[in-house]
Order: C-alpha cells, then sequence, then structure tokens
C-alpha cells in the first residue's frame, strides 16, 4: 500500500522530466510516513513517542561514556593528519586555497583554550 503510493507520487515527478534526487526520495518518504502518523491511535502514537525518548536517551548514555582525555589528545593527533589530506586534496582539485581555523580546550594545557589554523600544514598559534 505505501510502496504503491510511494512510487505513483516519484512516477508523477518523472513524468514532469524531474530527476528525483535522493533528497527527493526521502521527503516522499517522510511525508507518506507523516501521514500514516497522523492516522494512527493516541496509543500507537504513545509508544512512538517512548521509542523515541528511549532511544536519544540510550544515544546520550553512550556519548557520556565514549570519551576521555586520552581519547581527546588522540583525536586532536588525528585531526591534524586527516585534515592535512583533506585540505590538500581539494586545494590540488580545484586550485583553491584553504585554511581551517579550530580551537578549544586542550587536556594537556589543563582545559585551557588551544588554537590551531591549517592551510597547507598545521601550526600552533
Amino acid at each position: 500500500m505505501v510502496d504503491n503510493r510511494l512510487k505513483a507520487e516519484a512516477e508523477a515527478l518523472q513524468a514532469k522530466n524531474k530527476a528525483l534526487t535522493n533528497g527527493m526520495h526521502v521527503a516522499i518518504a517522510k511525508k507518506e510516513a507523516a501521514n500514516l502518523y497522523k492516522g494512527e491511535t493516541n496509543e500507537v502514537k504513545v509508544e512512538v513517542w517512548k521509542y523515541i525518548k528511549d532511544a536519544k536517551m540510550r544515544r546520550d548514555n553512550e556519548k557520556e561514556g565514549m570519551w576521555s582525555e586520552d581519547n581527546y589528545g588522540r583525536n586532536i593527533e588525528k585531526l591534524t593528519t586527516i585534515v592535512n589530506k583533506f585540505l590538500t586534496g581539494l586545494a590540488d582539485a580545484t586550485g583553491f586555497s584553504f585554511s581551517l581555523l579550530a580551537g578549544g580546550p586542550s587536556p594537556e594545557l589543563g582545559g585551557l583554550i588551544d588554537v590551531y589554523r591549517s592551510n597547507e600544514v598545521w601550526e600552533q598559534l
């Protein structure tokens, strides 16, 4: 039932010579899901909200235990390498120059703010 409605809407857009992007496919599916949700009973809607709330709580709990000071230091070190590769690739592909400015509390400095800038090579300011 839902698949037929989604296909019909997609075909209608294609008939107008509009190429469907991934975003359009997602928008059609979200619209249909919202229409189905409107028709559900309050009991089902309460269950959906409980599920969403529980999922958010699980996600937040996972985030809390996910980072330590060791993680921060290691990720900052990895960040410089990744950003250098990324910016160099962009510069090579486009001929443009790219810069990135980053800053935040540094575990190595006891939480004091540390700032970096990246052009081709990362330099500590």
